[in-house]
């Protein structure tokens, strides 16, 4: 009991905190440099292919020198990626930090870690990030869509995908 009441004695004499959230998948997967990342990645991958088909037909190497050079190859794959993807990630997080900074908010969570609250800044985010207004309303549109998936509701009839039922407060007054 005194570790709960000693860390909220002091709470009254505090600034309010202004809680903000963010969609960070999203975040990464609308990144201006996301798309020239993946190409490359997937360059990268078919070039690894190669390598190891050809490592495969190799009978000058013994089994263990083809399994050895494989694993290097698979390395040299994950490093490559982290290389590539490290500063879309850095930049993502300090375009978050700016719009929080600029906003005077406290803190920002993902959506997925908080079940209520916060402003949804996500879209703050993504212009900072470069992107047009057209976009963010179509990353948006999409998202909005995926959540009334997620929820099992279908937005354009407003029934219950799950049972067929219209919702009650969509329904007129006399069918109630």
């Amino acid at each position: 009991l005194a570790a709960v009441t000693v860390p909220l004695s002091g709470c009254g004499t505090q600034a309010p905190q202004k809680v903000a959230v963010v969609d960070y998948q999203s975040l990464m997967a609308n990144h201006p440099d996301r798309k020239a990342a993946e190409e490359e990645m997937m360059k990268m991958y078919t070039d690894l292919q190669q390598k190891a088909m050809e490592q495969q037909n190799d009978q000058s190497m013994s089994q263990e020198d083809r399994m050895k050079k494989l694993n290097d190859l698979q390395q040299e794959l994950m490093t490559k990626e982290t290389n590539l993807f490290t500063p879309i990630k850095d930049d993502v997080d300090k375009k978050i930090d700016d719009v929080m900074k600029k906003k005077g908010y406290t803190s920002v969570f993902t959506k997925e870690a908080l079940v209520r609250g916060g402003d949804d800044i996500t879209g703050d985010v993504l212009r900072a990030e470069g992107v047009s207004e057209d976009e963010i309303s179509k990353i948006q549109a999409k998202e909005k869509q995926g959540d009334n998936a997620s929820s099992g509701q279908d937005e354009s009839s407003g029934q219950d995908k799950s049972s067929g039922q219209q919702e009650s407060s969509s329904q007129p007054d006399a069918a109630k």
